[in-house]
Order: structure tokens, then C-alpha cells, then sequence
């Protein structure tokens, strides 16, 4: 055996430095994936102090890094058909009630822990049939699904889903109950471009709804 090793050392040499080489790719690759997952965002979105209507939801950044809140989305299901609107402003709250503007927005810092209340169930649901202009469909409204759009480290959106069951309740109001457990993060590059998408309609219309407002001002005037 130690003759055919000196014999052949300098295959011996070039299977073991071969073999070093591969060790430390592997380990370099685990490390990376482990720095990526730790640095990935991890969003949860809860209900909490209560189960209908008065309930809060909950939005906390369970990641490392800081995020920033750029928008919740709300999606209706209604007669099995989706309708989807951003629903970020507290637009219940009136200007004279606040002190800080801000008040009246949920586009915050989260920090590492950090948990922010966007808004009662009712409030949302409100928001979004406002929006979309569906006020005589809220009894029919069968599911609710909310999304939080993120920005974090990375020069890109994330964003992380939430559904709940909406049941009428005998005194016109409604619970909310969660179809899942833990909150859906929304990884894909799909997915992202498809809530990407929506923000960016929804600027649009704001764009287009300021000029109208801006056009009749001049009219007036």
C-alpha cells in the first residue's frame, strides 16, 4: 500500500486537493444560503383583541433586517369572483382628528420585533369596498385576503399573504377567521411583479383622479 501511494503521489495529491476543494464549496455554499435565509424578510400578519368586526390586525416584522411598510392590499371574494384594492390609508380617521398626518397612513419602519397595528377588520373590508365601489356586496363578501408589501435590504418589493374566512353574524356584523395558521410569504418573482403591478395601477389612478380633481378646480375658478 505505501508503495503504490509513493508510486502514484501525485494523483494522491491532486484526488486530495480535489477533495478540499469540494469541502469548502459545500461549506461556502451553506454559508451563503444561511446568510440569505437570515437576511430574507419574515412578515406575520395576526388578528388580535378580538374575533368580528372590532378586531385589529397585526402586522410584525419577524425578520433580522428592517422593513419598510409600503402598502397593504386587501383582496375581496365575492360570488367567487376577486376584487383587489390597496387599502394602506387610515381614510376612517378624519384630518381633524389627528395631530400628525402620519397618523392617518400605515407606510412605516418596522423594526427587527416591531409590530404595527394597520386597522380594525371592519375598517379594511370598508376601505376596500369604498374603493372598488362595492357597497351593496359587503353581506356577499365570502373571503378576505390581506397582503403587506414590504421594502427591505434588497432593492426589491416582498410581500407576505393572509386569509380569512368572513362569516355574517346575526347582528349585521362579521367574524374573521383565519384560514391558516402562519402567515404565506410571497417569494416569487411571479407573484411579486403580479402586486407590483397592482401598486402600480393604483398610482395611476390616484395620478388620474388628482388631474380631474385639479381640472375641475380650474373650471370653477
Amino acid at each position: 500500500m505505501i508503495d503504490w501511494l509513493a508510486a502514484n503521489s501525485t494523483l494522491v495529491n491532486i484526488l486530495l486537493n480535489g477533495a478540499m476543494t469540494l469541502i469548502w464549496l459545500i461549506y461556502l455554499h451553506l454559508l451563503l444560503s444561511s446568510t440569505r435565509r437570515s437576511r430574507r424578510t419574515n412578515i406575520f400578519v395576526n388578528r388580535s383583541a378580538d374575533r368580528g368586526d372590532k378586531a385589529e390586525c397585526v402586522v410584525t416584522n419577524m425578520g433580522a433586517e428592517p422593513i419598510y411598510l409600503i402598502d397593504v392590499i386587501a383582496e375581496l371574494i365575492i360570488d367567487g369572483k376577486n376584487y383587489s384594492t390597496v387599502v394602506t390609508d387610515r381614510e376612517e380617521l378624519d384630518v381633524d382628528d389627528v395631530t400628525n398626518m402620519l397618523e392617518r397612513s400605515n407606510q412605516v419602519a418596522l423594526d427587527r420585533g416591531e409590530s404595527r397595528a394597520i386597522g380594525n377588520f371592519r375598517n379594511l373590508v370598508w376601505r376596500a369596498i369604498k374603493h372598488l365601489d362595492l357597497r351593496d356586496c359587503e353581506d356577499r363578501i365570502t373571503d378576505l385576503r390581506l397582503i403587506v408589501v414590504v421594502a427591505g435590504h434588497e432593492n426589491r418589493i416582498a410581500a407576505a399573504e393572509k386569509e380569512y374566512y368572513v362569516v355574517s353574524q346575526g347582528d349585521g356584523g362579521h367574524s374573521y377567521v383565519p384560514q391558516g395558521l402562519m402567515t404565506r410569504q410571497l417569494h416569487s418573482a411571479r407573484t411579486r411583479r403580479r402586486i407590483q403591478k397592482l401598486m402600480e395601477e393604483n398610482l395611476r389612478l390616484e395620478s388620474e383622479e388628482a388631474r380631474r380633481q385639479a381640472g375641475q378646480t380650474r373650471l370653477a375658478a
